[in-house]
C-alpha cells in the first residue's frame, strides 16, 4: 500500500477494532469494502505514535475533501483510544468526539407532540390511556413466532421492488435473511462485498408486522444494504481515499448511516397506511425516549426513574422499558442513541427539501448533472462521496474545490441541529452520498449507481 496516510488509518481502524471486541465483545468496524491485512498496533505507545503521524499528515494535507475527511475522524480516533486505554469519556464527550452532534437531551416539547400525534391516529382523548391502547395495538398486529421469517423475507422483496422502482441497483445486488437466537440485538445488516448482505433477525423477541416492515426498510430497502452498496458502487468507480473503505460504528458517519436507514419507509412511500405512520411516529418517539434515558443514567438518576420514563414517554411495556435502561446505562454505546435522533431529523430535512426542488435549482454551482445525473463523473457528487478506489496506488491527489461546493449545497436544518453545527452535519450528509441517495426524488437518475445495463465487476 504505497499511500502512507491510508496506511496509517487503517492500522489504527483495525487495531482499535481489535483491542474493542476484546473488551466489549462488540465490533468496531462493522462494514470494510476492501480488507487488507496490514501489522497490527501492538502496544498503546505505537496506537498513540501512530495518531500523531496522521494528525500531522493531516494538516500538511492541501485544502480539499480527503483533508477533511480526516480532520473529522481524528476526534473520533483519540477518544476511542483514551476509552481502551481506561480514560472512559463522559457521555457529552462520546457524543460531541464521536458524532460531532449537540450534547444535549431530546427536546420533551417534540417528545409530547410525538406522543400527542400517536393519540390522535388511535383516537385516544386522554394521555393515561396511551401506553395501553399502543400495547393493544401492538396486540393486534403481533406475528406468531413461527411466521416471522416468513413474513420477513417477503416484506424484503416488497421493501426491494419499491426501493428499484426508485434506485438503479446493480443486478448482483442480494440480501440473505438469517433467523438468530439468543442474541441481545433485534437485528442488522451484514453487508460483505459486490453488493451482497446477511440481515441476522432476532426470532426470540415478539414481532408486530408494521415492526418488521420498518426492519426490513433499515436493514436493507433503501437502509444499510443500499448505502453500503451505494458505497461500494464510488468506491470502485471513484477518485476517493483508500480509509473512506472502512466504516467504524463510532464516527462521524454514524448519524447518517442510522438517518438513512431510519427514513427508509418514508423514501419508499412505506408511510401512508395508519399503521405505517404510526410505526414511524413510534420510532421517533422511542429514540428520543432513548437519548434521554441515557443523559439520566449519565446524571446517575436511580434505576426506578429511568424505568418508570421510559414506559411513560416510549410507550413500551415493562420488559422492553428494562432493555431500554440497559442499553442506557452501557457506557460504550449508550452515546449511540445520538446517531438515530439526530441523524433522521437531519435526512428527513434534507430529503424534504430536494424532494420539493427541481435539480436546476438545487445545487446554485452545479446545475442538473451535479444532483440528478446518472454520469459516472458528476462532479460534486464525485466529490461528495465517501469512499475511495480499490486496488488504487497513490491517492493523496487533493479534491480541490470540494468543500466550496459543499458549502453552497448546505440547506437549513430542523431545529433538533443547531446553527453553529449545521455546517459540519451538513458536510457529513453530503458525504455520506446523500444527494446520489436523493436525485430519483428530485426528478433524476441516483448518481451513486450506473444505468440498467451495469453489469458489475
Amino acid at each position: 500500500m504505497p499511500d502512507e496516510t491510508a496506511r496509517l488509518y487503517l492500522r489504527l481502524a483495525y487495531s482499535l477494532d481489535r483491542r474493542w471486541r476484546r473488551k466489549t465483545g462488540s465490533r468496531l468496524v462493522p462494514w470494510d469494502l476492501d480488507p487488507v491485512r496490514l501489522p497490527p498496533l501492538r502496544t498503546a505507545s505505537d496506537l498513540d505514535d501512530a495518531l500523531r503521524r496522521l494528525a500531522k499528515r493531516t494538516r500538511e494535507m492541501p485544502s480539499g475533501f480527503r483533508k477533511e475527511w480526516l480532520r473529522d475522524h481524528l476526534p473520533t480516533l483519540r477518544t476511542l483510544l483514551a476509552f481502551l486505554k481506561g480514560d472512559v469519556p463522559t457521555l457529552p464527550e462520546q457524543v460531541r468526539d464521536f458524532y460531532g452532534l449537540p450534547t444535549r437531551p431530546a427536546s420533551e416539547e417534540e417528545l409530547e407532540a410525538l406522543r400527542a400525534r400517536v393519540r390522535r391516529i388511535l383516537h385516544v382523548s386522554r394521555e393515561e390511556e396511551l401506553q395501553e391502547a399502543v400495547e393493544a395495538w401492538e396486540q393486534q398486529y403481533r406475528v406468531p413466532r413461527d411466521a416471522v421469517v416468513l413474513t420477513m423475507d417477503k416484506l424484503l422483496r416488497e421493501a426491494r421492488r419499491g426501493s428499484r422502482r426508485l434506485f438503479e441497483l446493480p443486478r448482483a445486488e442480494h440480501v440473505r435473511l438469517v433467523e438468530m437466537h439468543r442474541s441481545r440485538s433485534t437485528g442488522y445488516c451484514q453487508y460483505t462485498h459486490d453488493f451482497q448482505s446477511t440481515v441476522k433477525l432476532n426470532v426470540d423477541v415478539p414481532w408486530t408486522e408494521p415492526a418488521l416492515r420498518d426492519m426490513a426498510t433499515h436493514e436493507a430497502y433503501p437502509g444499510h444494504h443500499v448505502h453500503q452498496a451505494t458505497r461500494e458502487w464510488e468506491y470502485l468507480h471513484g477518485d476517493f481515499p483508500r480509509e473512506a473503505a472502512v466504516s467504524m460504528a463510532a464516527d462521524p458517519m454514524g448519524p447518517v448511516e442510522e438517518g438513512l436507514a431510519e427514513n427508509g419507509m418514508i423514501f419508499i412511500h412505506w408511510d401512508r397506511s395508519r399503521e405505517d405512520r404510526l410505526t414511524v411516529l413510534l420510532n421517533r418517539l422511542r429514540w428520543g425516549t432513548e437519548v434521554n434515558l441515557a443523559w439520566m443514567a449519565y446524571r446517575e438518576e436511580p434505576r426506578k426513574e429511568l424505568l418508570r420514563y421510559a414506559m411513560r414517554s416510549g410507550l413500551v411495556d415493562w420488559k422492553q422499558a428494562v432493555r431500554d435502561v440497559n442499553y442506557a446505562a452501557d457506557k460504550a454505546w449508550a452515546s449511540y442513541a445520538w446517531t438515530y435522533w439526530y441523524g433522521a431529523s437531519l435526512v428527513r430535512r434534507k430529503y424534504e427539501k430536494m424532494a420539493a426542488t427541481p435539480p436546476s435549482s438545487t445545487c446554485s454551482t452545479g446545475g442538473p448533472t451535479r444532483c440528478g445525473s446518472s454520469s459516472r463523473r458528476s462532479g460534486a457528487s464525485r466529490r461528495a462521496a465517501e469512499k475511495g478506489r480499490r486496488g488504487r496506488g497513490d491517492l493523496s491527489r487533493p479534491e480541490t474545490g470540494g468543500q466550496r461546493t459543499i458549502t453552497l449545497r448546505c440547506i437549513p436544518l430542523t431545529t433538533s441541529i443547531p446553527p453553529q453545527r449545521g455546517a459540519r452535519a451538513c458536510r457529513r450528509a453530503i458525504v455520506a452520498g446523500l444527494p446520489p441517495l436523493f436525485s430519483p426524488f428530485a426528478g433524476g437518475m441516483p448518481a451513486g449507481f450506473p444505468p440498467k445495463t451495469f453489469n458489475p465487476p
